[in-house]
């Protein structure tokens, strides 16, 4: 009976999203391909949520691992898409997608150039590293990780998974 119920609300919310117009709910490019984005979005989190099984994690409950299940499913089919679209498409998707976050039209070689990218091993280039946000981010992460599975090896996995497509998807 929940199930059905939740699967009857996900049905009407879903009817709704496709047949209210365009300038209902935004007049910006790339308003269907959002509004299919995030419907999606809330597929995946309600089916996970609903269908997937309990895994090892039961704080702060089981529902909670099967949405973020559900939201990292929506996230590896988004980066599958992006990375089997030519590099001009993708670009136009990321707009559409996050229409407020503005691409530079210039290179920047500042803080979020290619500075990742030297490899050569002296004291200026690991200092960089170390002091750089992504290297918080990377940390915060791996804590983060390590909180949640707290397995050695799955943190490995998902942290090379990451790295990856981090590197593949670095031309958006």
């Amino acid at each position: 009976p929940r199930q059905g119920c939740w699967g009857l609300l996900l049905f009407l919310g879903l009817v709704a999203c496709a047949c209210a117009p365009d300038a209902l709910l935004d007049e910006r490019p790339g308003c269907s391909f959002r509004r299919a984005a995030y419907a999606l979005l809330v597929f995946l989190v309600m089916y996970c949520m609903l269908n997937t099984r309990d895994g090892v994690m039961e704080r702060p409950h089981p529902a909670v691992w099967r949405v973020l299940h559900g939201w990292n499913l929506w996230y590896c089919m988004l980066a599958a898409v992006f990375l089997v679209v030519p590099v001009e498409d993708g670009v136009v998707l990321m707009g559409w997608l996050f229409p407020g976050v503005e691409r530079p039209t210039t290179v920047v070689t500042e803080t979020l150039g290619f500075d990742h990218l030297t490899c050569a091993l002296n004291y200026e280039n690991v200092k960089r590293q170390l002091f750089s946000i992504w290297f918080s981010a990377h940390v915060a992460g791996w804590w983060a990780k390590m909180l949640m599975l707290r397995d050695l090896k799955m943190c490995i996995v998902y942290s090379s998974m990451f790295e990856l497509t981090e590197l593949t998807l670095q031309f958006l």
